[in-house]
């Protein structure tokens, strides 16, 4: 994450669940989420399939991407 604007704007106005659809938007920006690094680390065989649900911030979400 990159602190731009948006995301200061965020956490000054308490938004912070805001925050990572904002990440998602700024990709172009090399912004990348939690769940995007998991998901590279498991395609990379650096992690199994279990660890990369386990802590994953939308865990339903990734077992669909792994799947």
């Amino acid at each position: 994450m990159h602190l731009n604007s948006a995301i200061r704007n965020m956490m000054r106005e308490s938004k912070t669940h805001q925050i990572d659809s904002v990440i998602q938007t700024c990709a172009s920006e090399g912004m990348v989420s939690i769940d995007t690094s998991i998901l590279n680390l498991y395609k990379s065989g650096r992690i199994i399939s279990d660890t990369a649900v386990k802590f994953a911030m939308n865990a339903e979400q990734m077992e669909k991407k792994i799947k």
